[in-house]
């Protein structure tokens, strides 16, 4: 377990080999926020080794209902962050 705080000052989790970040901030991440973080966790971790997954949280469920817009817009904002990644941080 490594605590790491991104660009933000927001407190980020290594575990595991995820990156763990709060739901409430994760919930509303635009695609700065997520670039911030990754590179955050890159001064620990390889960037080859470094997957950004929507499985967290995309699960909707009576306890975790996730409306079709809200799902869409995080998904919007990691596809966005990755381009940037990757324009950043070439192969």
């Amino acid at each position: 377990l490594r605590e790491v705080a991104d660009a933000t000052g927001t407190a980020v989790s290594i575990i595991e080999g995820r990156l763990e970040v709060p739901q409430v901030q994760a919930a509303l991440a635009p695609a700065d926020t997520i670039v911030a973080r990754v590179e955050a966790a890159m001064r620990y971790v390889d960037k080859e080794r470094i997957v950004l997954n929507p499985d967290c949280g995309f699960a909707p469920s009576v306890q975790n209902p996730i409306p079709v817009d809200e799902a869409y817009l995080k998904l919007k904002a990691m596809c966005a962050a990755a381009e940037q990644l990757r324009r950043r941080h070439p192969a």
